[in-house]
């Protein structure tokens, strides 16, 4: 029986060493599917993770392009307001400039005027005394001497 114990024993070792072998190619073939898994699912979070990545990309320069028009619009608001006001003042200026014109003209016309009355009130003055004079030589009286005369 020694022979049929050798055949065992081989047997067994063979099919300990058989059974190693399938282990070991089952287990490098499980874990190897596990890492094929893996990177599948490694592969699907990463296209997601770009994915989310674009959208979020996209979603900030939409809302930068929306900022920057509505602060351009602001801008132009303010602009046009600015520019509003400028004409606004222009125009006041304008009012004003041409009313101080009309009262530089106003002031000299009086003026002029004034130095009409003055020179008229001379003149006047002047025959006043002439004509009284002329009265005095005619009556050969004067002034005070033609009161005293027309008084009782």
């Amino acid at each position: 029986m020694p022979a049929a114990i050798v055949v065992g024993v081989v047997i067994g070792v063979l099919a300990l060493a058989l059974g190693v072998l399938l282990g070991y190619t089952l287990k490098v073939r499980v874990g190897k599917g596990q890492v094929e898994a893996a990177e599948r699912r490694a592969a699907i979070i990463l296209a997601d993770a770009e994915a989310k990545q674009r959208e979020t990309l996209l979603e900030a320069k939409e809302e930068a392009i929306r900022l920057r028009s509505q602060i351009e619009a602001e801008f132009k608001g303010q602009r046009d307001e600015v520019l509003r006001l400028e004409k606004r003042i222009a125009s006041k200026e304008e009012n004003l400039d041409r009313k101080v014109e009309a009262l530089e003209r106003r002031q000299s016309e009086l003026t002029s005027q004034r130095e009409q009355l003055e020179q008229q009130k001379e003149s006047l003055q002047e025959l006043r005394q002439k004509q009284l004079q002329e009265i005095e030589r005619i009556s050969g009286l004067s002034a005070g001497e033609a009161r005293e005369e027309n008084l009782p």
